[in-house]
């Protein structure tokens, strides 16, 4: 791992993630090329954000669970060859149903280069 780069949930507290592109439950349907286990990467940089936006769900009651963060070029890689791919019909049903794989990129839904790559970025919701 590069040298100021840390898994998440090492230095924030709290923060709960479930790293889709790890596992079988993604787009793709299957774990993608990158992701060795199922667990967040980040910059330090990232972590203090987090912390900082940690600490204001939770004092409005609510708590941050990330699907994503730092992302490699080759799982960016592994995105644009699925979208040549034939339709898994099963997968295109439960995650993007109204569209087909080469609109998720016209869209914007998944990026040829991405944000994720540099560290810093996350997908993230509340609960």
């Amino acid at each position: 791992m590069k040298d100021d780069f840390v898994y998440v949930d090492e230095v924030v507290p709290g923060i709960r993630w479930d790293a889709k592109y790890a596992t079988w439950d993604n787009f793709t349907g299957k774990p993608v090329d990158g992701y060795l286990v199922n667990r967040i990467v980040g910059t330090k940089a990232l972590c203090a954000a987090l912390e900082k936006a940690r600490d204001k769900a939770e004092s409005l009651g609510f708590g941050l669970l990330l699907w994503d963060g730092y992302r490699p070029q080759r799982a960016v890689n592994r995105f644009m060859s699925w979208a040549e791919e034939p339709e898994d019909g099963r997968k295109k049903s439960r995650h993007y149903p109204n569209i087909d794989r080469p609109q998720m990129f016209e869209k914007g839904y998944v990026a040829t280069k991405s944000g994720h790559s540099r560290g810093s970025t996350v997908d993230l919701t509340i609960y």
